[in-house]
């Protein structure tokens, strides 16, 4: 068997999922395209990736710093848990569920966000929920577990002048 996460596991779990047309059918039939990355908990970067398109997976193989829709990672207990034992669609909705996979995936998905230009409209709307005067400090201490916080946002804002350069305050350009 191959190493976990390894070049060869990657070909492998791509021709799995790809057979699979239960999984692949289903996904196909919704379009879904992402780029998935799977790795072990607490480590800098994914270990593989799979690029999915239309519902099959395209390309597989080591991490290299590509675009990412969604990051899994796992101990290794797990990992191997999963391997004997998939968690199936329903497992997958429960990990969703679960604070820190969740706080992960919508925080991403912030990021994917501004980096597709709303920014400005993520940014209003974080500010927005917060200020509402039924909020508390319990629910911003919630959202922000789950959700990029203002401070954050301005900050991946200002990382990507090119999509987010204020205008000049006398309305003309320098």
């Amino acid at each position: 068997m191959a190493d976990l996460f390894s070049e060869e596991w990657a070909n492998g779990f791509k021709d799995r999922w790809n057979a699979d047309s239960d999984l692949a059918g289903a996904l196909e039939k919704i379009g879904f395209n992402s780029n998935i990355g799977y790795g072990f908990d607490g480590e800098a970067k994914p270990r593989c990736f799979i690029r999915v398109e239309n519902g099959r997976v395209t390309e597989a193989g080591s991490y290299g710093d590509q675009e990412l829709n969604w990051d899994l990672r796992a101990t290794a207990e797990n990992w191997q848990k999963w391997m004997t034992k998939p968690p199936g669609m329903m497992g997958l909705g429960m990990a969703y569920i679960l604070p820190r996979f969740r706080a992960r995936y919508e925080k991403l998905t912030d990021f994917e966000t501004i980096k597709h230009g709303l920014g400005w409209q993520l940014l209003e709307f974080a500010e927005f929920a917060r200020s509402r005067p039924s909020v508390t400090e319990k629910t911003i201490g919630w959202m922000d577990r789950f959700y990029l916080n203002p401070d954050e946002i301005r900050m991946f804002m200002d990382e990507m002048p090119e999509l987010y350069e204020l205008p000049a305050e006398n309305g003309t350009e320098d």
